[in-house]
Formats: structure tokens, C-alpha cells, sequence
């Protein structure tokens, strides 16, 4: 008998794992409900050092047993798990590890710690109140997650924000720049283009004086011939 309730919580615990890790990127909560002791007990179980998130977790828990004790005035204790007694291998402690769940928590219900007595037998009439009370728990530490959970989305929308900001601010920039550049190439093109008429011009001159030197060839050949002439008559 004792083997086969090994053998069963083993093949719970495989099945709970091989759910829950493929789904741990979507995993926002995780919790266990025991009895008994009126507890609620925050991350971690096998060690007494406190976690990064111990803060968090404080906060959340004071907010579910403030609403535990609104509903039928019963108080809850809050506590971290190892305060109650070190104990290794608890599925909230491989959550919060493993999994990276920040919120990973158990709840203890009734009866206290001292009704020994009554223990796990919960008395029929108390079986509803426990019920009612433990629900305003949750929901109260669901409020507190999800909070948290939008001021995370809220910060992230807010970098996307500054991001997307940076990106048009460089884009206009890169206008700007490339403005700029189709400004300074039009110059060029400009400047291109007085150079060509210069250009032009000098060989327009040219031509021109190319021509008057021809004009003055012409010129000097003709007073050649005329002294020519001249000197032709004077001999005769």
C-alpha cells in the first residue's frame, strides 16, 4: 500500500511538471491549498534567506490576510514557508525557482495551529466560512498581481514609447541629413553647370581670338603685297 501511494504521488508530480513547463513564459501565480494551521506562507521553504521578491511577497500577503479576516473575523497568520519549518522539495519553492513564478504561495486553512484536536476532521459548520474567506484571500492576491502586472505593462509601453520616439527623432535626422545632401548636390550641380558655361565662354574667346589672328595674318599679307608693289613701280 505504501509503495503504490509513492507511486501515485510520483505520477501526480510528473504530470503537474510536464504541464506546467511548457507553459512557464504565461505563468503569473502558483499556489497550494493545505491544512492546517491558518497560514499563509510566502517564497521560499528550503532555505531561511530571504528572495529578491521578499518585499513583494510581503506586500501581497498582507493584503490577503487583511481580506481573509474582513469576511468572518478569523486571523491568518503570514509567514515565510521555512519559518514554519525548513523543508526541501515543495512544489511552491520549484515554481518559484524553476519556473520563475514570483508569486508562489500556500495557503494553511482552518483550524489554528493550537485545535491539535480537530486537526484535518474540520468541523462541518466551519467547512463554508473557511471556504468564503480563503476565496476573498485569492481574489485580494489576485488584485495585488494583477496590478503589478499592469504597472510592468504600463513600464514597457513606456520604453516602447521612448523607443519608437528615438526611432523618429533619428529618422528626421536622417531626412534632415539627406535633405541636406540633396542641397549640397544641387549646388554641385549648379556650380557644374556655371563651370560648363565657363568653360564655353573661354572657348567662344578663343575662337573669337583665333579669328582676329587670322583678320591680322590676312592684314599683313595684303601690306606685304601692297610694298611689294610699291617697290615693283620704283624700279620702273
Amino acid at each position: 500500500k505504501q509503495w503504490y501511494q509513492r507511486r501515485v504521488r510520483g505520477k501526480n508530480t510528473k504530470l503537474v511538471k510536464d504541464y506546467l513547463e511548457p507553459q512557464k513564459d504565461k505563468l503569473k501565480l502558483f499556489i497550494t491549498i493545505h491544512s492546517y494551521s491558518q497560514l499563509f506562507l510566502t517564497p521560499l521553504g528550503y532555505t531561511t534567506d530571504l528572495p529578491k521578491n521578499h518585499e513583494h511577497h510581503i506586500k501581497v500577503g498582507t493584503a490577503v490576510v487583511e481580506a481573509i479576516a474582513k469576511r468572518h473575523g478569523v486571523v491568518y497568520q503570514l509567514m515565510r514557508a521555512a519559518e514554519l519549518y525548513p523543508a526541501s522539495g515543495d512544489s511552491p519553492d520549484w515554481a518559484h525557482d524553476v519556473l520563475n513564478v514570483t508569486d508562489s504561495y500556500t495557503f494553511e486553512l482552518r483550524p489554528d495551529w493550537d485545535s491539535w484536536r480537530v486537526g484535518f476532521e474540520l468541523p462541518e459548520e466551519q467547512i463554508l466560512p473557511t471556504a468564503e474567506e480563503n476565496v476573498d484571500g485569492l481574489l485580494a492576491l489576485i488584485a495585488n498581481i494583477k496590478h503589478e502586472v499592469e504597472e510592468e505593462s504600463e513600464e514597457s509601453n513606456e520604453e516602447s514609447e521612448d523607443s519608437n520616439e528615438e526611432s523618429e527623432d533619428s529618422n528626421e535626422e536622417s531626412e534632415d541629413s539627406n535633405e541636406e545632401s540633396e542641397d549640397s548636390n544641387e549646388e554641385s550641380e549648379d556650380s557644374s553647370d556655371e563651370s560648363e558655361d565657363s568653360n564655353e565662354e573661354s572657348e567662344e574667346s578663343n575662337e573669337e581670338s583665333d579669328d582676329s589672328n587670322e583678320k591680322s595674318e590676312d592684314s599683313n599679307e595684303e601690306s606685304e603685297d601692297s610694298n611689294e608693289e610699291s617697290d615693283t613701280d620704283g624700279e620702273n
